[in-house]
């Protein structure tokens, strides 16, 4: 039954909400400056056309459609960060923070206009309900990007190749070192050196991984997002069965990644005592652990349900 009332909804956002607190804080170090911007406010009259919009549903709608601009907004503002730790000197890292500053405002409006324009488009669909059926479908469909998952069964391959050939010099050089008759301070020092090699090899896997599994939390979240607040009663059945199966692959995800993780931490310390054997190559990452597979159940799932909400889509369009 069609709800004649005006709904009157202003949400305030902030631009900042899906950014990493530790990046963030690169941001706005003293050397870079970075100011957090202030909270952007969006307000719209809503006419709905079902009962089942009120205030609190169409205010969920409006911050679910701005995630995936935001998710946008923070990997912008890093991408850009990232040219000024390439600098070459001083005079080169002001020069790019300048430029960096000026993308940075650039950045904020474009997400200010996106969310302004989506929120816009918000109210002409919801006054629709088949239309904004079909419109929640495709969102759906095309926030199942498996980018990000593709993207860890790289990372696990030439991580996992790295450690792994890292251990097989290590050990060919400590047994050249040896069959040179070389002092112990001097093979200690070697250790201590490989170790601290290694150590950096884990640290970059494990931030690599904990952003890659944000980014497919991310996809996760966008694509629920669509559906919960979106699509029409009689689809509301499958949506709450999709959300679950890739929520909990994604749940799985992040819990392989913690193992792995672990199982690093393990690694080095058996390197840190010269350990480089089959003890230690088995804890380092590889196609047979359990994250490869996750990864690669999230690509095949991720696949078949945008398959379906196409579908969806084009059969509501009809």
């Amino acid at each position: 039954m069609a709800n004649d009332n005006v709904i009157p909804v202003k949400i305030s956002i902030d631009p900042l909400t899906e950014m990493d607190k530790k990046k963030l804080a690169l941001l706005m170090a003293k050397e870079i400056g970075y100011k957090k911007p202030k909270p952007m406010s969006f307000s719209q009259d809503f006419k709905p056309t079902s009962a089942k919009w009120n205030k609190k549903t169409i205010e969920a709608q409006m911050r679910a459609i701005a995630r995936y601009d935001l998710s946008l907004f923070a990997t912008q503002l890093m991408e850009v960060y990232g040219h000024i730790e390439k600098a070459k000197n001083g005079q080169d890292k002001m020069k790019l923070t300048k430029a960096f500053h000026k993308k940075a405002g650039t950045l904020l409006k474009s997400l200010e206009d996106r969310i302004g324009e989506k929120i816009g488009d918000l109210g002409e669909e919801i006054s629709s309900e088949a239309k904004f059926n079909e419109k929640a479908l495709n969102e759906a469909a095309k926030a199942l990007d498996p980018k990000a998952a593709e993207s860890f069964l790289t990372l696990i391959e030439d991580a996992g190749e790295e450690m792994r050939n890292f251990l097989l010099t290590m050990e060919d050089e400590r047994d050249d070192m040896k069959d040179k008759g070389e002092p112990d301070d001097k093979l200690a020092k070697a250790l201590k050196l490989s170790a601290a090699s290694f150590k950096t090899l884990t640290r970059d896997f494990a931030s690599n991984a904990l952003g890659k599994v944000k980014e497919v939390q991310d996809m996760q979240k966008s694509f629920a997002g669509a559906l919960k607040a979106g699509v029409a009663d009689n689809e509301a059945k499958d949506a709450k069965t999709s959300i679950t199966a890739i929520k909990n692959e994604v749940l799985r995800l992040g819990n392989a990644a913690k193992t792995v993780i672990a199982n690093h931490t393990a690694a080095l310390a058996l390197v840190t005592r010269g350990e480089t054997g089959a003890k230690t190559a088995k804890l380092i990452v590889d196609r047979n652990t359990p994250l490869y597979k996750s990864a690669t159940a999230i690509i095949d799932l991720a696949s078949k349900l945008e398959a379906t909400y196409k579908k969806k889509a084009k059969a509501a369009k009809a």
